[in-house]
């Protein structure tokens, strides 16, 4: 699956983000953390989360959780897992330690929502239209890796998409001249929230109690803010590229959310 969030009615960050990173080393994972000022290693299996701050009774952990934590995750709370690609979407359940019934979310359904809309939610019955659009993003920063993003810290914009230019013009022979294909390639990790996995998972939250407009916020713009903010909090005469204002505005509390790195 392209993109995979968690859920949980909770409002017991510290500890969810507690358990995350005691479960992941219980796995053989290293904690690391990418936002030092000396690069960290780079990991073949890495994990890369984010848990945010509660709102409206819910936190959620962005990023690409390990599946085999979830069960140990749902000991604190029942634990909503969403997964899609543009063909489908993966909803499952964790609770007290397992996977269970999805109609364990009967509890959090909005005021006027009933067990059938669940149902018929989760079977595609209730469909949902949205006019958001995969995220537009020239060829950003944050299709690179997290190691490579490291060292581009302080390299001048102009000589950052001269070299997006020249990785353009590569991807596009690999793809037939075809920009949006090319795009798509370099940008792959996007949701696309129009996608029928998209939609799907959109119908089913829209008669949950989780807060508005929750998709809005992306793992890649939270991970963008938060590295500008960090920095900005390391050194407050820290210098701005262009366009470097503009992604910490987008998450201005960025700080508040705990990052959970790890690899091995």
């Amino acid at each position: 699956m392209n993109w995979h969030n968690l859920f949980l009615p909770s409002t017991e960050t510290e500890r969810i983000a507690t358990l995350l990173r005691e479960s992941l080393v219980e796995l053989g994972y290293n904690l690391y953390n990418p936002f030092d000022l000396i690069p960290g290693k780079a990991y073949t299996q890495p994990v890369r989360l984010f848990v945010t701050p509660p709102k409206d009774g819910w936190t959620r952990v962005l990023g690409n959780p390990e599946e085999r934590v979830l069960g140990t995750l749902s000991n604190i709370s029942l634990c909503l897992s969403l997964a899609f690609d543009k063909e489908k979407a993966t909803i499952k359940v964790y609770a007290a330690g397992g996977e269970g019934d999805v109609a364990k979310l009967t509890p959090y359904l909005k005021p006027g929502h009933t067990p059938l809309d669940l149902q018929k939610a989760l079977t595609r019955q209730i469909a949902f239209e949205t006019q958001v659009d995969r995220t537009d993003t020239a060829i950003p920063m944050s299709a690179l890796p997290d190691d490579i993003q490291q060292m581009a810290k302080g390299v001048n914009t102009k000589q950052i998409n001269k070299m997006f230019g020249k990785l353009m013009k590569q991807v596009n022979r690999q793809t037939s001249g075809d920009e949006a294909a090319a795009r798509a390639l370099l940008a792959g990790d996007a949701p696309d929230w129009s996608s029928s996995g998209g939609r799907h998972i959109l119908a089913l939250t829209s008669l949950l109690t989780l807060p508005q407009n929750w998709h809005l916020l992306d793992f890649v713009t939270l991970r963008d803010a938060y590295q500008l903010h960090a920095r900005r909090q390391r050194n407050a005469n820290a210098q701005l590229y262009p366009g470097d204002a503009e992604v910490m505005a987008k998450v201005p509390d960025a700080l508040h959310y705990l990052p959970i790195y790890a690899g091995k």
